[in-house]
């Protein structure tokens, strides 16, 4: 008769045992799975369903932007023009004047865009004052009247429709761009500015500096590419008293406009479209400090008519005094200062009348670049 041996019966015990553990081995690998299955969905998967969900609705969206049509904008002979207002914050001298005013021309079909820079000082008949202050009377008139009545000006001078209107104060503009993680600028002339005001100092008294000096921070900007956060770039846009050819409110629409389309880059990146966090504080942000006539159905078009405009394929017709070094003649002129413009100092047509400036305008729009054709 053949009898186990002693490791044979201890293999079997062994054995024996496992067997009855097994099933309640299983069981606990099997709901370990599911725990971390809950914890890698709750953790990963559900953030991830989330944001899709909120890029994917609300107006501005990239879903509503693949939904709806750019060509349903108002328009007017294949163009929608859009109107940019920037203004200081309450806390300002004249905190509803406006400081930047630019008209946006897109064509709905090529996505040609002009930009117009209107100078702050041109004079309005309609209104007898500045241009600069139809938004501010605007709105003692009442609530949203501002973004009327400025509209409404500019289509005066320039002779023609300005669809859509937005006006953004100092706050929302840093706010924006520091959102946006800063925006890369190309300084085009190196220069200085040692009249900017500090906020607060507009009235000290400097202890009896003659010159005032403690009212003015020392703006410097080098040539070539520049990294800027949103307080750099608001100071860059409203520096007014620089040295040299940037010393010019001509010159500083120009970096208006710079800034601006960076902005724009930014904003309609990839990098922030599939940010939902982003969106949402940019939305907070924009609706805390934008006045605009554009309504929430519209929100998607513009954007989606925003991401088809190609970089640095931007127009500009330029309304100034003209180049003394050059001989380049302006549209403008400064006429002398009288009662008929309050005493004021203003910019009117250097040919007396906007017939001519609104006819060289219509041809410049017409005049679609070679590319484009």
């Amino acid at each position: 008769m053949h009898y186990p041996d002693e490791l044979h019966i201890r293999r079997e015990r062994v054995r024996r045992r496992l067997a009855r553990f097994l099933p309640g081995v299983k069981k606990l690998f099997l709901l370990t799975a599911i725990v971390f299955f809950i914890y890698v969905a709750y953790s990963i998967i559900w953030p991830g369903v989330k944001a899709a969900r909120q890029i994917l609705n609300g107006p501005g969206s990239i879903w509503s932007m693949i939904l709806t049509k750019e060509t349903d904008l108002k328009a007017t002979d294949g163009r929608t023009n859009f109107l940019l207002l920037g203004i200081g914050d309450p806390t300002h001298d004249g905190p509803n004047l406006t400081d930047t005013i630019i008209l946006v021309s897109i064509d709905i079909k090529t996505h040609d865009v002009v930009l117009v820079s209107v100078p702050r000082d041109v004079w309005v008949p309609s209104l007898k004052e500045k241009i600069n202050a139809a938004y501010a009377i605007g709105e003692t008139k009442q609530k949203g009247g501002g973004v009327i009545l400025a509209k409404a000006s500019v289509s005066e001078i320039l002779d023609i429709s300005v669809h859509y209107a937005a006006r953004i104060n100092f706050s929302g503009f840093k706010e924006a761009i520091d959102l946006m993680g800063g925006v890369d600028i190309e300084v085009e002339n190196t220069f200085d500015d040692f009249k900017y005001p500090i906020d607060g100092k507009e009235n000290d008294p400097c202890s009896k500096d003659p010159e005032y000096k403690c009212r003015y921070e020392h703006l410097h900007f080098e040539k070539g590419l520049q990294h800027m956060d949103g307080q750099t770039a608001l100071k860059y846009v409203r520096s007014r008293y620089a040295e040299g050819p940037e010393g010019t409110d001509f010159a500083r629409s120009k970096r208006q406009q710079r800034v601006l389309l960076a902005l724009k880059n930014k904003i309609l990146s990839i990098e922030t479209l599939l940010t939902p966090g982003r969106i949402k504080n940019l939305m907070e942000t924009f609706g805390n400090n934008i006045d605009t006539d554009v309504s929430l159905s519209n929100a998607g078009k513009i954007i989606k008519l925003a991401t088809k405009i190609e970089n640095g394929k931007t127009r500009n017709f330029t309304l100034d005094t003209g180049d003394e070094k050059t001989g380049r003649i302006g549209l403008l002129t400064n006429p002398p200062t009288g009662e008929e413009y309050g005493d004021a100092w203003v910019l009117v047509p250097n040919e007396g009348t906007w017939e001519n400036i609104q006819k060289s305008l219509q041809e410049f729009l017409l005049k679609q670049p070679s590319s484009k054709r």
